[in-house]
């Protein structure tokens, strides 16, 4: 599993500037993979957001700079969360989006006196967008397929134990010689 390490600078209420980054697990995955997003280091986020949770969105990468809070094309990923040190991590299943490039954005009110007025802040990939290949979200693919192995497996030992047992009581009964 390949480390993408991205580089960001926030300036944030209650602190000086941080600088932090971002690691995720992979930047290249299928809908309903998980993907984990931490930020490294330590204490990238100031004292005013620690302890806080901030929404996280998915939006097509060619859309990162037009995109405004309430927008549809703002998929939401779930919520980072910024510890007591200061650390951010959010762990997501790639949601079903068309095959394609997607960047990470942050909403931050509180980051909005720092950042230009803006709330929505872009968080990466920066070097290479997120890809979102091209699989089935389908649920006899994720779910049925492998309950229908076991399944099949449960009735394939049922029907021997039945043909051995069958076996058996007609060899007792005197119908079937050795």
């Amino acid at each position: 599993m390949a480390l993408v390490f991205l580089q960001l600078a926030l300036v944030l209420p209650g602190s000086s500037s941080a600088s932090g980054f971002f690691v995720f697990s992979r930047t290249i995955a299928e809908p309903g993979e998980r993907v984990v997003a931490e930020t490294g280091g330590k204490g990238a986020f100031g004292a005013g957001l620690r302890g806080r949770t901030m929404p996280v969105f998915l939006v097509p990468a060619d859309a990162v700079e037009h995109v405004r809070t309430g927008d549809d094309r703002l998929t939401p990923l779930g919520l980072m969360r910024v510890d007591p040190e200061g650390d951010g991590s959010l762990t997501f299943r790639v949601p079903n989006l068309p095959p394609g490039e997607y960047v990470t954005i942050v909403h931050c009110r509180a980051c909005a006196s720092s950042s230009g007025g803006r709330v929505l802040l872009p968080f990466g990939p920066f070097d290479e967008p997120f890809h979102i290949r091209a699989g089935s979200t389908s649920p006899f693919r994720r779910i049925l397929w492998p309950a229908a192995l076991v399944a099949s497996g449960l009735l394939v030992g049922v029907f021997a134990a039945r043909l051995a047992g069958g076996w058996r009581t007609q060899h007792r009964a005197g119908l079937l010689r050795p």
